[in-house]
């Protein structure tokens, strides 16, 4: 029982590790899609 529920809280930390990932990416992209249009418009 103990060690379901240990597996259980490290599947959960992967999962938030994998949408910091993400939130990130995406984060990169709008700021290099930014950094690309202002220079683009210059």
């Amino acid at each position: 029982m103990e060690a379901e529920q240990s597996s259980i809280l490290q599947f959960r930390a992967v999962e938030g590790m994998c949408d910091i990932k993400i939130m990130r990416l995406i984060y990169m992209g709008i700021v290099i899609k930014n950094v690309v249009d202002y220079n683009y418009l210059m």
